[in-house]
């Protein structure tokens, strides 16, 4: 299986409105910051459709496009898609595998922007790092 740490994703897009019995998404994913493959689903519990980019091969890719990963890159878009929806509003953190959302009073934008809420913002960062939760938004 691939290293797991070296694998992201970009250009995510999931369709809820069209996700049945999983995800509906397309999506590139990469390793080492390289584009690998085009991946999506189209939500009716098939496989993920894996394509490889750049003059890849499919044995380049391989080690992505099995059932154990289908896995890990579902929970991946899940997990880009809940941070996409809630980081403008609230710290998303994880946790022990676990997800939570830590609701704001304003926008993180108006926290790091303005120079009078901008100690309170990096304290609770500070505090969320320092009780072990690992903070997803993208935004900070």
């Amino acid at each position: 299986m691939a290293d797991l740490k070296n694998l992201s994703l970009k250009n995510v897009k999931v369709h809820s409105d069209m996700s049945e019995e999983t995800v509906c998404f397309s999506a590139i994913i990469l390793q080492d910051g390289k584009e690998l493959a085009h991946i999506s689903n189209d939500g009716r519990g098939g496989c993920h459709r894996v394509h490889a980019v750049n003059g890849l091969t499919y044995k380049d890719i391989a080690h992505i496009d099995n059932t154990d990963m289908e896995y890990v890159i579902s929970d991946m878009v899940e997990e880009y898609d809940m941070v996409t929806k809630n980081q403008s509003k609230a710290l998303v953190l994880k946790k022990d595998g676990n997800h939570y959302t830590q609701k704001l009073k304003m926008s993180v934008t108006k926290y790091k922007k303005e120079p009078m809420l901008k100690p309170y913002f990096d304290k609770l960062l500070k505090e969320a790092k320092d009780e072990g939760y690992q903070i997803l938004n993208r935004n900070v």
